[in-house]
């Protein structure tokens, strides 16, 4: 009855075996998956849906007891356990386990940009909401990137005295663009004016940038050179354009790119 569709929902043993088995197997059925269960258990995919959603929390609230448990931390006789993680609490602060930090360390060490199927599939391995992972990636290349800043101006003899403040640095000089990062966007850029996001990844992952600071740097060549990036169009004025004027970059192109990384103009270590 549609007036009753958050009455609780009372399943039979044989319906709940198979939802216990299929979870088993897989945590997080898609909805051709649901659908399917909900024609052969006689169930609504909303509620089966409902169902792996409590069932994950409760596993979740149940391996973290246990762990408690074994590290002497839980809670003693009298005292009420703190609630598991909800979605209403999502900007809670995320605490890893160790086996859970190493494995985003890992990756991060391979790929510093994830996309999003790679974030999901790293979601259902730790049992980690994928929101969070992509924020833990955006802290850790901040992170990083605070820590080689600190070192090279320390390396440089510019790093604060003890006891002294050190004074807010120049946005321009800590996003200074070196002749031969330079000559690489400027290859890309006569490529293709209007990047998109894949490009502009492929571009931050071999000069080193930030694909935030790429994404400026293409907006002001633009803005210098309207008439090299006009597609020729009058009416073209937009900032953007409806749609990538080139496809990004081939393989063949990002190859290209980094066999100028043995150029004689990289600077060498």
């Amino acid at each position: 009855m549609p007036g009753s569709r958050w009455r609780r929902l009372l399943l039979r043993p044989w319906q709940k075996e198979a939802l216990q088995a299929l979870f088993q197997q897989n945590r997080y059925p898609g909805i051709t998956t649901r659908e399917r269960l909900a024609r052969e258990l006689d169930i609504p995919e909303s509620r089966i849906q409902v169902w792996f959603q409590n069932e994950r929390t409760r596993q979740l609230r149940q391996s973290r007891l246990a762990s408690a448990n074994s590290q002497g931390e839980g809670p003693s006789c009298g005292q009420e356990q703190p609630p598991a993680w909800t979605p209403g609490s999502r900007w809670r602060r995320l605490l890893l386990r160790p086996w859970q930090k190493e494995a985003l360390q890992a990756l991060f060490q391979q790929n510093r940009y994830p996309g999003i199927t790679t974030r999901e599939r790293l979601a259902r391995e730790l049992d980690i909401p994928e929101s969070r992972i992509q924020v833990w990636f955006q802290n850790e290349r901040t992170r990083q990137l605070r820590q080689s800043r600190l070192a090279s101006a320390n390396s440089q003899g510019e790093g604060p005295s003890c006891g002294q403040e050190q004074p807010p640095e120049d946005r321009r000089k800590r996003t200074a663009i070196s002749p031969s990062q330079t000559s690489l966007l400027l290859q890309a850029f006569e490529k293709n004016p209007f990047p998109s996001i894949s490009t502009r990844e492929q571009l931050a992952r071999l000069t080193g940038l930030p694909e935030c600071r790429i994404q400026v740097w293409f907006q002001n060549r633009r803005a210098r050179h309207p008439g090299q990036s006009r597609s020729g169009s009058a009416n073209d004025r937009a900032e953007e354009p409806p749609g990538p004027l080139e496809a990004p970059l081939s393989e063949e192109d990002f190859q290209a790119l980094l066999a100028m990384l043995h150029d004689s103009t990289w600077p060498h270590a």
